[in-house]
């Protein structure tokens, strides 16, 4: 509600390339229906690296976040639960290099086509719920330039997750260095 876009949004972040911000719920047992949405920053043609932080709290808002997707290179979300992950697995930005997500309940719908992500070097997502999902995911991925992956979560045995990322990486032709799995 704070960072609505206005009508000169536009003209505030024509030059801004890094952002980092954070949302708090102003009271602490809010009821909040539906996602809460931030559009202030969808103008900045310039922006290339995003950190967004929320409340990790139990049964968090979703939010919605409006940014310039399609030109990011660097993504970090680490709180409640966002639709971030979602308009970056449509808008597959060309130069995303580095993706973490680390979230209290995974929002994400799992995309019925693969999405190849060729410069994506690495990927930190961690869930509490709906980690299965989160391990869905990974059948949809291939990420050719993944050098490390760091997954966690509440993983159940039906998740195969040591399976699927073992075909995430042969799907992908990837070389990792450093993986981290729980």
């Amino acid at each position: 509600e704070i960072l609505q876009k206005d009508e000169d949004a536009s003209k505030k972040f024509l030059q801004l390339t890094d952002l980092a911000f954070e949302f708090r719920r102003s009271l602490p047992r809010q009821d909040v229906r539906g996602p809460v949405s931030i559009n202030a920053f969808a103008q900045a043609p310039r922006l290339r690296n995003v950190s967004f932080e929320t409340d990790m709290s139990p049964r968090p808002p979703m939010v919605a976040l409006v940014l310039p997707w399609h030109q990011l290179e660097r993504y970090s979300s680490h709180g409640g639960g966002d639709d971030a992950l979602d308009h970056i697995l449509l808008a597959n930005p060309k130069d995303l290099v580095y993706l973490q997500y680390v979230v209290a309940t995974f929002y994400t719908n799992v995309p019925k086509h693969p999405v190849a992500m060729p410069k994506l070097q690495v990927l930190r997502a961690q869930a509490c719920d709906n980690a299965s999902r989160l391990a869905e995911l990974l059948d949809s991925l291939v990420l050719p330039s993944l050098v490390e992956l760091q997954l966690r979560g509440g993983f159940t045995q039906e998740d195969c997750l040591f399976t699927k990322v073992k075909n995430l990486v042969v799907r992908s032709g990837c070389s990792l260095r450093k993986m981290e799995l729980d």
